[in-house]
């Protein structure tokens, strides 16, 4: 079985380039899930958990009016595909950890089905 070098691949996401919603969001995913997968002493856990936060406190930068996120940071226009990612992933930490960040409006914002999307209401 091939090592999984997991240092290497969270740093690969830690510092990708691109400062979009998707990006920064799978920067902090997968560490949610680190100490799931190995044994960490207190020093990688909170450096774990520094990593996560840190993109949480980006996120307001994201927001939109209508409580969803932009792609890119202070555009005004939400992108449900980052907004539905996000949203996942913030739901994540505050299982394992509290948040300061709740995005006003969008824990009770109702998902819409967008114009065009490939799901159909369907009639039976």
């Amino acid at each position: 079985m091939p090592v999984l070098d997991l240092d290497m691949r969270l740093k690969y996401l830690i510092e990708y380039p691109h400062g979009c919603i998707e990006q920064i969001t799978s920067g902090a995913f997968p560490q949610l899930f680190v100490p799931d997968l190995i044994d960490t002493v207190s020093d990688e856990t909170a450096r774990i958990k520094k990593n996560i936060m840190s993109v949480i406190e980006r996120f307001p930068r994201y927001q939109t009016a209508s409580g969803g996120f932009a792609y890119w940071p202070g555009n005004g226009d939400e992108s449900p595909w980052g907004t539905s990612y996000a949203g996942h992933f913030l739901k994540k930490p505050v299982m394992k950890f509290p948040i300061p960040f709740s995005p006003p409006g969008f824990r009770t914002r109702k998902t819409r089905r967008e114009p065009g999307s490939r799901t159909k209401n369907r009639t039976t």
